[in-house]
Formats: structure tokens, sequence, C-alpha cells
């Protein structure tokens, strides 16, 4: 009983993870403007999809695809990957980090992360009527720790459910299916040995901040 809990929670994971570049795909395939931009972009979500099935086909044979890898690299692709999105919302993204910073793993299932963080950061807007939308992403490595950071300036995570976004199959979404940021916390902790945790900021909006030892 527990493998077959064990392996439709992996389906669900699987069909999260294709969701989320499936439907960026057809949104940039669906614009008329801007041809050649939109053709790059969607080119990037297919290599994306393409890269992701390779990995989880070598999950199944128990094998790992392990690199170094420039975490910069993989959060620039991710908002490539999500341009449509934050477009589409009207939303202004700035990513700093002071310097390039390389970790060990597999980079595909860190993009993966990656890519529902900020997918969350987006939908907490649709939440909010403000005109002001923006998100915060930091990068740092200070003391031999890695540290990742998306803020935005929504709602914040209200207090009734602070203590479940992270559960398997919990959503405030109307579409949702809730795997998303369990999928991270499974990703960042079992990957990475690392922790993901969120705080709400003083005034509007939250804050996830992932930590890995690097």
């Amino acid at each position: 009983m527990y493998q077959l809990v064990k392996l439709g929670r992996l389906s669900s994971g699987f069909l999260h993870d294709l969701l989320n570049p499936l439907t960026a795909l057809l949104c940039n395939l669906e614009q008329k403007k801007e041809m050649q931009e939109d053709l790059n972009t969607a080119f990037l979500i297919t290599q994306k999809m393409r890269n992701f099935l390779i990995s989880t086909k070598k999950q199944f044979s128990c094998g790992e695809k392990k690199e170094m890898f420039l975490i910069n690299y993989e959060v620039e692709q991710v908002l490539e990957v999500l341009s449509y999105y934050i477009r589409k919302n009207k939303i202004e993204v700035e990513f700093k980090a002071l310097k390039k910073i390389k970790l060990y793993g597999d980079p595909v299932k860190f993009s993966h992360a990656v890519l529902n963080i900020v997918s969350n950061a987006i939908d907490a807007y649709s939440f909010c009527e403000d005109s002001f939308k923006k998100i915060e992403i930091y990068l740092v490595k200070k003391n031999g720790k890695i540290m990742l950071c998306v803020r935005d300036f929504a709602k914040g995570v209200p207090v009734e459910v602070q203590n479940k976004i992270f559960k398997p199959f919990f959503t405030t979404k109307e579409q949702g299916i809730g795997i998303g940021l369990a999928l991270v916390k499974n990703i960042i902790e079992n990957d990475f040995n690392g922790n993901v945790y969120f705080k709400n900021n003083k005034g509007h909006g939250a804050t996830f901040v992932v930590k890995i030892r690097g």
C-alpha cells in the first residue's frame, strides 16, 4: 500500500512539473507579436521539458545526473521560461547576485524547485489588486552557505494555512493540485540536504528562502 501511495505522489509530481512548462509553451506559441522572441522562448521551454523527462527516466533506473552547475544560470533560465507569465501579469522582476555561485547536484531538479517558487510568487498576485507588482530574487553565499530568496509584495501567507503550504495536495488555488511547494521541499531537503522556509514580510508579501551548504 505504501508503494502505491508513493507511486501516486510521484505521478502527481511528474504531471505537475510537466504542466508548468507546457502551459508556458502554449502561451508563448499563442502570441502573434514578437514571433522570433516567442519561438526562442518556446524552444527553451521544450528543452527544459526534454531535460526533465531524461532526469525522470534516470530516477526510475536508479541513476541521477549530478554535476557542478551555475545557480545564476538556472535562475535566469527559469525567468526566461516564465517570461510570458511575468509580462502578462505586468510584474517587475529583479534578480540580484553579487557573484556567480556554483553548486553540486542535479541542475534539472534544482531548476524545478526554483520554477515552482517563482511561479508561486507570480500566483500570489492573483489574490492582490495592487498596481505595484514586483518580485525580488537574491542569491548570496556566506560562511559556506548558499541562500536563494524569492520575495513578493502581495498579501503574504494567511495564518490559517502557514502550517500546510508545504504539505502534498494542499492548495488555495482554484485549479491547483497542491504539489508545487511540496516538490520544492522534497528536492531541497532530500536532493540537496538543504532547507526551505518562508516568512511574511513587514508590510506586504512573503519571502521564500532556500538554504544549502555549498
